[in-house]
């Protein structure tokens, strides 16, 4: 409805906010765009805003990087509950010289108080904003509608940590202090004998089930706990046997570790948002959530140009009385934006779920605790034409959206889809997570999802989740026809929250099991990595061990694909003779590093006396040599890591024995 007047009555194809728009951010910024390239030098003086409160809005008006949109960015906030005018003068140009005629709009601010919002710091708060302030109920309320493991129902930790007759000692763990032979079909990982980890890095038990040659190529990246905490502790990255590459101790509860499709990292900060690493593990840029939102930590993406794709929170407090719904008074409502912005802070695409589904109150499957979760957007996909996917688990629904123009394209599942799907036993997926584009094969569009199978169609149905494909079809003019399920792979346990499937290059399937929801909120924690082959058949699972971290709410999701790490640090190297022969070693490992191919070990009495005396041929995290003479005398050490052509890469800082001076 929103995007039609904007088509009828002005010459853009997208703005923000859009015409006749409701619930808007008061620290909203305003853009527009036309379907042709603009003249730069055209736009100045061209916006008049104006608030029926707040007056005559003054601001910054630029044209961003992709030289259509047209930003103008207000100095001081919008006051809540008005209405706003936007009027643009005649004469902005295309770069071929066509000038556009006057167009003008309106839009409705939130009554949600400015001290709901996180402050954008570019935009001065109103002067009488200081007399708005809401009360500490209220604020309390606005931050638990961001706690994800709230709104889930998920409980807090079992405090009782690990029973004394489950493990007297780590070491009870089958710690040898060797690789897994390629025959050992239970193992857990890492080797007890390493000394560079954080004694709180998680411990993995690994079970081969088949050919560990048919894994598919790449690294694992996940996420994984510490004793007494319930939300993710690590991002990790390790190989397909669980031993680690890369290992960050993040106090937040990271949802998002992920390789991007040129060579860097996406890594999920915190609410106020995320960054881009390089293959050095140094920060590239920095993306966070505008227009006062708080950023969703389920999804975040860099785009094929070098945006940052995310969502943001998105909750309204609205009377329901009026909507039909079997329920009144006020009530909490959690919409979402889906915003993309460009590398220094501007948005250049915003999508609202209350603009573009405006049946979503009766269209949503669940609520909870009195909150109205009405969507639940779980996943995000920059597909291969270049739009959006999303997946919303309240709504059992995956939705395109138009990536230029908000547009929504089509839905599929749930209340309100565009598409009959065919050859699905189960009806549909219910409650999915980690939608994603597979692009078109044999010339169809493919979609995957990890569908949860939160509700079920039929009573007979039994409840076990699954990995699903469907190919989307459509007739000569576009539109939506019928969705075919044309690939299954049943996990064989219910998954009640979180989880992911990936299809790799080789036809292997990646999955990651989430959590199980158990009697009385207890949790199951399930395996975080299963990897079966093109025909279904299991390779490998990977699971964090139960016994050490009972309560822990289950790892999100589980990412496969190739990685190479050159950290910006050095390798560590350290002395230690906690072992059961009390043998003084020289342990190194360098974290992060992927091309290391040999490590060369220096040693001798100091300065420039030192010689190489062994090379080692990496194949583990971490390795170590005996210390000659047990540490007797005073000895340097330094470790040497090489590439595959025998070329330095860096060492580690010189450690010594206790009778140096």
């Amino acid at each position: 409805m929103h995007l039609e007047v904007l088509r009828k009555e002005t010459p853009f194809v997208y703005a923000h906010p859009l015409p006749n728009a409701v619930l808007v951010s008061p620290y909203t910024t305003i853009a527009f765009r036309p379907k042709d390239a603009v003249d730069k030098d055209s736009i100045k003086g061209k916006i008049d805003v104006q608030g029926d409160v707040s007056g005559n809005h003054k601001g910054e008006t630029k044209l961003l990087s992709d030289k259509r949109t047209i930003c103008f960015t207000p100095e001081v906030a919008f006051m809540p509950g008005e209405s706003v005018s936007v009027m643009v003068r005649k004469g902005i140009k295309t770069e071929e010289g066509y000038s556009f005629p006057s167009s003008s709009w309106n839009f409705t601010m939130s009554w949600r108080k400015l001290d709901t919002y996180r402050r954008d710091r570019r935009i001065k708060l109103p002067e009488n904003a200081a007399n708005e302030a809401s009360s500490p109920e209220t604020l309390e309320m606005f931050r638990k509608a961001q706690d994800i493991n709230w709104l889930l129902g998920l409980p807090a930790v079992d405090q009782r940590g690990t029973e004394a007759d489950d493990v007297d000692d780590i070491d009870d763990l089958d710690c040898g202090e060797g690789e897994p032979s390629a025959n050992e079909a239970h193992y857990y990982l890492p080797n007890c004998a390493y000394r560079t980890l954080p004694s709180e890095y998680p411990r993995v038990q690994v079970t081969v089930q088949g050919n560990l040659t048919e894994l598919s190529d790449g690294y694992v990246f996940t996420q994984g706990p510490e004793p007494g905490k319930p939300t993710q502790a690590f991002q990790i990255i390790m190989t397909s046997r669980g031993d680690p590459v890369y290992h960050v101790h993040r106090k937040t509860g990271p949802y998002n570790l992920a390789p991007t499709h040129n060579g860097q990292l996406t890594q999920w900060v915190d609410a106020w948002g995320a960054k881009i690493l390089g293959p050095d593990y140094a920060e590239r840029a920095r993306f966070s959530a505008k227009h006062g939102g708080t950023m969703n930590p389920h999804e975040f993406q860099l785009t094929k140009i070098g945006n940052g794709l995310l969502f943001a929170w998105d909750t309204q407090i609205l009377k329901v009385d009026d909507f039909h719904v079997n329920d009144k008074g006020e009530k909490p409502l959690v919409g979402i934006t889906v915003e993309e912005i460009t590398p220094t802070g501007e948005v250049v695409f915003e999508w609202r779920s209350w603009d573009h589904l405006p049946l979503v109150l009766w269209e949503t499957e669940k609520r909870a605790r009195g909150w109205w979760h009405l969507l639940h957007a779980n996943a995000m996909e920059e597909a291969h034409d270049g739009h959006i996917l999303l997946s919303m688990r309240r709504m059992s629904q995956i939705a395109k959206i138009h990536r230029d123009t908000g547009e929504l394209l089509w839905r599929l599942g749930g209340n309100g889809s565009d598409f009959r799907i065919v050859n699905d036993a189960k009806g549909q997926f219910r409650g999915q997570h980690d939608v994603r584009d597979l692009g078109t094969p044999e010339g169809k569009h493919r979609i995957s999802a990890f569908d949860n199978r939160l509700r079920t169609i039929n009573e007979t149905d039994t409840v076990i989740s699954r990995a699903v494909e469907y190919d989307l079809y459509f007739d000569h003019d576009g539109r939506p026809t019928k969705a075919r399920l044309v690939n299954e792979y049943d996990t064989g346990i219910r998954v009640g929250a979180k989880g992911s499937y990936r299809r790799m290059p080789n036809g292997n399937g990646v999955y990651c099991l989430g959590v199980t929801k158990k009697k009385r909120k207890t949790l199951g924690t399930n395996p975080f990595y299963i990897e079966r082959d093109s025909r279904g058949r299991e390779l490998v699972r990977m699971e964090w061990n139960s016994r050490l971290y009972r309560g822990y709410h289950g790892t999100y999701r589980t990412v496969k694909a190739p990685w190479i790490g050159t950290p910006a640090w050095p390798p560590t190297a350290l002395l230690d003779d906690n072992n059961k022969a009390n043998t003084l070693r020289l342990h190194f490992s360098w974290n992060g590093a992927t091309e290391v191919k040999t490590w060369r070990i220096i040693m001798g009495p100091g300065g420039d006396d030192m010689t190489a005396v062994v090379e080692i041929e990496k194949t583990q995290f971490e390795h170590w040599v005996d210390v000659p003479d047990g540490g007797k005398k005073c000895q340097y050490f330094q470790a040497v890591a090489l590439n595959e052509k025998g070329k330095e890469m860096s060492r580690s800082e010189v450690v010594h024995t206790k009778l140096c001076k």
